[in-house]
C-alpha cells in the first residue's frame, strides 16, 4: 500500500529526519533552501575555481540566479528544490 500526502495524493516526497509531516505529494512539499544555492566561485588552497551552471542548463528552468556570485538548482519545470534532506521516489513510497 503507497502512503498518501496529507492532502490525500500519492507521497512522492519523504523528509529523512522524520516527523509529523515527513510524507509529501508534488505539490505539498516545501521548496527553496539554502543547500540548493551553490557559490559561482570556489576558493581551495587560495587558489579560485569556477563552479557555473553547465552549458547545457537553461536559466529560469534549470537554474536561477540570485545575484552574481549566487545561482540556485532549479528541478528543470523552473520550482525550487526542496531540501536536501527530502527524498523523492517517483512510484511513492510504501507502508512498510
Amino acid at each position: 500500500m503507497k502512503l498518501k500526502c496529507k492532502c490525500g495524493k500519492l507521497a512522492v516526497w519523504n523528509y529523512m529526519p522524520g516527523g509529523d509531516d515527513r510524507l509529501c505529494c508534488e505539490d505539498c512539499v516545501p521548496r527553496g533552501c539554502t543547500c540548493n544555492q551553490i557559490n559561482s566561485q570556489i576558493e581551495v588552497d587560495g587558489e579560485i575555481f569556477p563552479c557555473l551552471p553547465h552549458d547545457d542548463m537553461i536559466e529560469g528552468k534549470d537554474y536561477k540566479r540570485i545575484d552574481e556570485q549566487w545561482w540556485e538548482d532549479l528541478d528543470g519545470e523552473g520550482r525550487q528544490l526542496p531540501c536536501c534532506e527530502w527524498f523523492y521516489n517517483e512510484s511513492g513510497w510504501d507502508d512498510e
